[in-house]
Protein backbone atom coordinates (compact mmCIF):
# COMPACT_ATOMS: atom_id res chain seq x y z
CA UNK A 1 0.00 0.00 0.00
CA UNK A 2 1.51 3.58 -1.05
CA UNK A 3 1.07 5.93 1.71
CA UNK A 4 1.22 9.85 1.26
CA UNK A 5 3.29 11.28 4.61
CA UNK A 6 -0.32 13.17 6.07
CA UNK A 7 -1.73 9.32 5.80
CA UNK A 8 1.27 7.79 7.51
CA UNK A 9 -0.35 5.45 10.82
CA UNK A 10 1.62 6.34 13.98
CA UNK A 11 2.26 3.73 16.64
CA UNK A 12 3.35 0.75 13.95
CA UNK A 13 5.39 -2.30 14.35
CA UNK A 14 8.59 -3.20 12.68
CA UNK A 15 6.39 -5.82 10.36
CA UNK A 16 3.34 -3.03 9.86
CA UNK A 17 5.77 -0.34 8.51
CA UNK A 18 7.33 -2.96 6.24
CA UNK A 19 4.05 -3.71 4.63
CA UNK A 20 3.82 -0.07 3.77
CA UNK A 21 5.14 2.07 0.74
CA UNK A 22 5.07 5.29 1.63
CA UNK A 23 4.58 7.83 -1.27
CA UNK A 24 8.20 9.34 -3.01
CA UNK A 25 11.55 7.76 -3.45
CA UNK A 26 12.53 9.16 -0.17
CA UNK A 27 14.09 7.01 2.73
CA UNK A 28 12.26 5.82 5.62
CA UNK A 29 12.50 4.85 9.68
CA UNK A 30 10.49 4.05 12.33
CA UNK A 31 11.45 5.65 15.30
CA UNK A 32 9.79 4.56 18.71
CA UNK A 33 6.70 3.17 16.85
CA UNK A 34 6.59 6.85 14.39
CA UNK A 35 7.93 6.51 10.43
CA UNK A 36 10.03 9.47 9.73
CA UNK A 37 11.63 10.67 6.61
CA UNK A 38 14.84 10.68 6.25
CA UNK A 39 16.74 13.80 4.89
CA UNK A 40 16.81 14.53 1.30
CA UNK A 41 19.49 16.54 0.03
CA UNK A 42 21.58 14.04 0.40
CA UNK A 43 25.36 14.64 -2.61
CA UNK A 44 27.88 15.03 -0.16
CA UNK A 45 26.81 12.84 2.04
CA UNK A 46 26.20 9.67 -0.15
CA UNK A 47 29.69 10.35 -1.85
CA UNK A 48 31.33 9.57 1.46
CA UNK A 49 28.86 7.00 2.46
CA UNK A 50 30.21 5.17 -1.36
CA UNK A 51 33.60 6.16 -1.00
CA UNK A 52 33.69 4.56 2.96
CA UNK A 53 31.68 1.67 1.48
CA UNK A 54 34.00 0.78 -1.56
CA UNK A 55 37.11 0.92 1.13
CA UNK A 56 35.51 -0.95 2.96
CA UNK A 57 34.24 -3.64 0.49
CA UNK A 58 37.75 -4.25 -1.12
CA UNK A 59 38.88 -4.67 2.15
CA UNK A 60 36.31 -6.93 3.47
CA UNK A 61 37.27 -9.06 -0.01
CA UNK A 62 40.72 -10.44 1.55
CA UNK A 63 39.50 -11.55 4.97
CA UNK A 64 39.08 -14.76 6.12
CA UNK A 65 36.12 -14.11 8.41
CA UNK A 66 33.25 -13.55 5.72
CA UNK A 67 31.80 -10.12 5.78
CA UNK A 68 29.80 -7.05 3.27
CA UNK A 69 29.44 -4.22 3.76
CA UNK A 70 25.23 -3.34 2.76
CA UNK A 71 24.13 0.29 2.28
CA UNK A 72 21.00 1.34 3.75
CA UNK A 73 19.23 -1.84 4.96
CA UNK A 74 16.99 -1.59 7.62
CA UNK A 75 18.58 -2.60 11.13
CA UNK A 76 16.15 -3.11 13.55
CA UNK A 77 17.69 -1.86 17.39
CA UNK A 78 18.06 -4.11 19.95
CA UNK A 79 15.88 -1.49 22.52
CA UNK A 80 12.15 -1.28 21.62
CA UNK A 81 12.66 -3.70 18.79
CA UNK A 82 9.11 -3.99 18.06
CA UNK A 83 9.00 -0.57 17.22
CA UNK A 84 11.83 1.06 15.34
CA UNK A 85 13.73 0.00 12.58
CA UNK A 86 16.77 2.48 11.19
CA UNK A 87 18.77 2.64 7.94
CA UNK A 88 22.15 3.38 8.41
CA UNK A 89 24.33 4.68 5.53
CA UNK A 90 26.43 1.43 5.89
CA UNK A 91 26.70 -1.99 7.86
CA UNK A 92 28.52 -4.31 7.66
CA UNK A 93 27.79 -7.83 8.18
CA UNK A 94 28.17 -11.33 8.37
CA UNK A 95 26.67 -13.56 5.88
CA UNK A 96 24.25 -15.44 7.68
CA UNK A 97 21.78 -13.47 6.82
CA UNK A 98 19.00 -14.90 4.79
CA UNK A 99 18.19 -13.96 0.93
CA UNK A 100 14.49 -12.94 1.40
CA UNK A 101 15.53 -10.78 4.85
CA UNK A 102 13.49 -7.55 5.05
CA UNK A 103 15.59 -6.09 7.74
CA UNK A 104 18.83 -7.37 9.95
CA UNK A 105 19.59 -7.28 13.47
CA UNK A 106 23.02 -7.87 14.08
CA UNK A 107 25.54 -5.78 11.95
CA UNK A 108 29.23 -5.53 13.25
CA UNK A 109 29.79 -2.18 12.55
CA UNK A 110 27.48 0.85 11.59
CA UNK A 111 28.41 3.72 9.75
CA UNK A 112 26.35 6.91 9.28
CA UNK A 113 27.94 10.46 7.75
CA UNK A 114 26.36 13.54 9.63
CA UNK A 115 25.26 17.00 7.38
CA UNK A 116 23.93 20.10 9.13
CA UNK A 117 20.51 19.00 8.41
CA UNK A 118 20.39 14.99 9.92
CA UNK A 119 22.03 16.17 13.00
CA UNK A 120 19.66 14.95 15.16
CA UNK A 121 17.86 11.83 13.29
CA UNK A 122 22.33 10.98 13.15
CA UNK A 123 22.15 10.95 17.26
CA UNK A 124 19.26 9.38 17.54
CA UNK A 125 20.05 6.56 15.05
CA UNK A 126 23.52 6.03 16.86
CA UNK A 127 21.96 5.89 20.35
CA UNK A 128 19.58 3.11 18.70
CA UNK A 129 22.18 1.04 16.60
CA UNK A 130 24.44 1.07 20.07
CA UNK A 131 21.83 -1.39 21.63
CA UNK A 132 22.79 -3.43 19.25
CA UNK A 133 25.07 -6.62 20.86
CA UNK A 134 26.87 -7.57 17.97
CA UNK A 135 27.70 -3.97 17.35
CA UNK A 136 31.23 -3.40 17.76
CA UNK A 137 32.26 -0.14 16.37
CA UNK A 138 29.93 2.76 14.92
CA UNK A 139 31.77 5.72 12.79
CA UNK A 140 30.07 8.96 12.07
CA UNK A 141 31.73 10.20 9.08
CA UNK A 142 31.43 14.29 9.01
CA UNK A 143 30.10 15.97 5.61
CA UNK A 144 30.74 19.44 6.43
CA UNK A 145 34.61 18.89 7.75
CA UNK A 146 37.15 16.37 7.65
CA UNK A 147 36.40 14.30 10.62
CA UNK A 148 34.93 11.04 11.52
CA UNK A 149 34.08 10.20 15.31
CA UNK A 150 34.60 6.59 16.43
CA UNK A 151 32.71 4.70 18.95
CA UNK A 152 34.32 1.18 20.01
CA UNK A 153 32.59 -1.40 22.29
CA UNK A 154 35.28 -1.17 25.35
CA UNK A 155 36.04 -5.61 26.36
CA UNK A 156 32.95 -5.22 28.91
CA UNK A 157 30.59 -4.71 26.94
CA UNK A 158 30.29 -0.58 27.84
CA UNK A 159 30.43 2.18 25.41
CA UNK A 160 32.46 5.12 25.82
CA UNK A 161 31.16 8.43 26.83
CA UNK A 162 32.37 9.97 23.90
CA UNK A 163 33.82 9.27 20.77
CA UNK A 164 37.40 9.17 19.32
CA UNK A 165 37.35 12.25 16.96
CA UNK A 166 39.62 11.23 14.11
CA UNK A 167 40.81 14.55 12.16
CA UNK A 168 43.70 14.00 10.20
CA UNK A 169 45.69 10.68 9.93
CA UNK A 170 44.50 6.86 9.73
CA UNK A 171 40.25 6.27 10.14
CA UNK A 172 40.78 2.79 12.36
CA UNK A 173 38.16 0.05 12.44
CA UNK A 174 39.37 -2.89 14.48
CA UNK A 175 36.18 -4.65 14.39
CA UNK A 176 36.89 -5.33 10.87
CA UNK A 177 41.03 -5.01 10.78
CA UNK A 178 40.65 -1.61 8.37
CA UNK A 179 42.76 1.67 8.04
CA UNK A 180 42.43 4.05 5.76
CA UNK A 181 43.62 7.66 5.22
CA UNK A 182 40.85 9.94 6.45
CA UNK A 183 41.46 11.93 4.10
CA UNK A 184 41.01 9.71 1.33
CA UNK A 185 37.38 9.29 2.16
CA UNK A 186 36.97 13.05 0.73
CA UNK A 187 38.96 12.62 -2.26
CA UNK A 188 35.61 13.61 -4.33
CA UNK A 189 34.25 16.31 -2.03
CA UNK A 190 35.39 20.13 -2.24
CA UNK A 191 36.75 19.56 1.46
CA UNK A 192 39.49 17.73 0.18
CA UNK A 193 42.23 19.91 -0.61
CA UNK A 194 42.96 18.61 -4.24
CA UNK A 195 39.71 19.50 -4.87
CA UNK A 196 39.10 22.86 -6.61
CA UNK A 197 35.99 24.40 -5.45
Amino acid sequence: MTLAVEAMPDNLTVEEFMTLKPGGKELWQLVDGMPRQTVVNRMRQDLLASALGCVIGRHLKNMVDPLFVLPRIGVVPHVNARYGIRAPDLSVVRPDIPDDARWITGPVLVAEVLSGGNRAETRSNVFALASIPKVQEIVVLHSLMVRADVLRRQPDGEWPGNPEAVLEGDLVLGSIGFRTPLLHLYRNTRLHPGMVA
